[in-house]
């Protein structure tokens, strides 16, 4: 077992639902549902591309494998003061949940994120940083497309522009499933459809 996984054996011991609701918390909480949300979109936008965002030596999920990965989120940083508070709420998570509006809220978003049904609210983002927290803008935003800004925040992608696409579509197949209540399969194959469809449309029109 590597020095980084014991350092975090408090929050893999937790279910993947409550540590990503830890993490949705720690790094927007104060930008609300909107903005947690969009972190959790960051994690499963990172989990399509492992090699580069999931530690393979954490033993569980890719969720938790990109949640946890040293340096990507900084709330989980050992010299983050953000990782004493969720540090506290791991070792009580039932004092705190109850007593916590938004940490419920992030509960609730963790578990849409786990069940397929989480809108994807950032348009395929990956990356994202907060610019009154830094001096200067991170080196890594310069390769990146720049989405735009939720809260304090502000998101970029590192996926090509076809990923992001699809992102968009699991996102709006995700908000009809929830609406109609119907499974998001189902969804999914509705919206490739019209997709191809709308290709084909346009393709014609080009003609």
């Amino acid at each position: 077992m590597s020095s980084w996984v014991s350092q975090n054996s408090v929050f893999l011991s937790l279910p993947e639902q409550e540590l990503l609701a830890l993490l949705a918390y720690g790094e927007a909480a104060s930008d609300g549902v909107e903005g947690m949300m969009a972190v959790l979109n960051t994690v499963r936008n990172r989990a399509t591309q492992p090699s580069a965002y999931a530690d393979s030596s954490i033993p569980a999920d890719v969720y938790v494998q990109v949640a946890l990965k040293q340096k990507q989120y900084s709330s989980f940083n050992l010299n983050d003061s953000v990782r004493a508070t969720l540090l506290k709420f791991a070792g009580n998570w039932d004092a705190y949940y109850a007593s916590n509006p938004t940490l419920q809220s992030a509960y609730d978003l963790a578990g849409m994120l786990l069940n397929g049904t989480l809108a994807d609210n950032t348009g395929g983002a990956t990356h994202f940083f907060a610019p009154a927290g830094v001096s200067q803008t991170p080196s890594w935003a310069a390769s990146m497309d720049y989405i735009g800004q939720i809260g304090t925040q502000l998101f970029y992608s590192a996926l090509p522009a076809w990923q992001r696409v699809q992102s968009d579509i699991a996102g709006v197949s995700a908000s009809v499933s929830e609406e109609l209540g119907i499974d998001t399969t189902t969804t999914y194959i509705i919206a490739g459809i019209i997709g191809i469809a709308a290709i084909m449309l346009i393709g014609r029109k080009r003609g």
